[in-house]
């Protein structure tokens, strides 16, 4: 609450945007990244700068309903509300811009492969289609007459995942155009599916709060988590720390240790509405949410509460009297200052 209320290094608020927020997508490697909302706009941000460096790279009549950015950093894919994928280019936005045009509905999910020459993406009209980029032409990967809404490549494109819109989860090879397994449970909808960066492990969220986690190689379940209370909206992995972050309907935002999931998890229910987009930066130290909220609703947080608790000595005055140690922290355990006192920014003097 310190740290939203009056600023720190690593809990940046970002206003841009009027209005709900779409979509977020980092460039690979650098700590920009572009958001989109139903302003009709498509932004450009720097981490550091803030809007101190904001861009406007799209402004238009159309929405951008989700975002994605190639491997190499040199394309941005925008899917629209009116059933086109823009192409546009990072260096320079206002170089030569492209469309890719073979849906009939809103793009709701994209995904480019590992070495950037292929775009999928799926829709409101249960289409999933692979682009090649090199001809800007596609084809229809089948589905059996299931409709996908949203998709997610393992790493080396081994396995595509692909979400229904009645609640199941379909693998492909991609390479073969082969359906290879599907993930329904009676009773439970899926809402989410993500793979963990460097494995063939499939995360998948249902409507009731718990996360499996599926071996899609060997066609097994291999864990589970009840990460929230009601419906897995978004499922993110850290690349480099091992960290999975959830958000969900109950409002919440959380970040887990993928090495022990028995852990508490770093919980952040600061959200001024429901989280729609999460995304961790390329060096793993942040995480950017957007809601559909009107007010807050673009925020950059730690991963870890140390980077969270730095920097607040110089916005505090002292340290816990024992009492409040004991209220807030735990009388179990022992009492230690949070702040060296030549840390304190805030300077009481004391009248007699």
């Amino acid at each position: 609450k310190v740290a939203k209320e009056y600023g720190s290094t690593n809990y940046k608020v970002f206003k841009g945007h009027d209005g709900a927020i779409r979509s977020v997508a980092f460039v690979p490697g650098k700590s920009q990244f572009y958001t989109s909302g139903e302003d009709g706009r498509v932004l450009k941000w720097d981490m550091e700068r803030g809007e101190k460096n904001l861009q406007v790279v799209y402004s238009g009549s159309g929405i951008a309903e989700v975002l994605s950015v190639s491997p190499d950093a040199g394309w941005l894919a925008c899917g629209m509300d009116n059933a086109v994928i823009k192409m546009i280019p990072v260096k320079n936005p206002s170089d030569i811009q492209y469309e890719l045009k073979g849906h009939t509905g809103k793009i709701k999910s994209l995904v480019f492969s590992y070495d950037g020459k292929t775009l999928y993406s799926a829709a409101v009209d249960g289409k999933l289609l692979k682009w090649d980029l090199t001809a800007r032409t596609c084809g229809e990967i089948g589905t059996g007459n299931v409709k996908i809404t949203s998709i997610d490549i393992s790493s080396g494109d081994s396995y595509l995942a692909g979400l229904s819109d009645d609640g199941r989860a379909l693998i492909w090879n991609p390479s073969e155009n082969r359906e290879t397994m599907r993930i329904e449970t009676p009773g439970r909808s899926i809402k989410s599916v993500r793979f963990r960066p460097g494995e063939n492990i499939l995360a998948v969220g249902y409507d009731n709060g718990l996360v499996e986690f599926w071996d899609v190689k060997q066609r097994i379940r291999i864990d589970e988590l009840y990460a929230h209370e009601s419906e897995i909206n978004n499922i993110r992995f850290n690349r480099i720390l091992a960290q999975m972050a959830t958000s969900s309907s109950d409002g919440s935002l959380k970040i887990w240790d993928m090495t022990d999931l028995k852990a508490l998890p770093l919980e952040f229910r600061d959200n001024d509405d429901l989280v729609v987009s999460v995304e961790f930066s390329p060096d793993g130290q942040l995480i950017v949410t957007g809601t559909t909220g009107v007010g807050t609703n673009l925020m950059g947080r730690p991963t870890d509460a140390s980077l969270l608790a730095e920097n607040l000595c110089g916005l505090l005055s002292r340290n816990f009297t024992r009492d409040e140690w004991d209220n807030y922290v735990g009388r179990d355990i022992p009492y230690e200052k949070t702040c060296d006192e030549k840390e304190f920014g805030i300077k009481v003097k004391v009248l007699r």
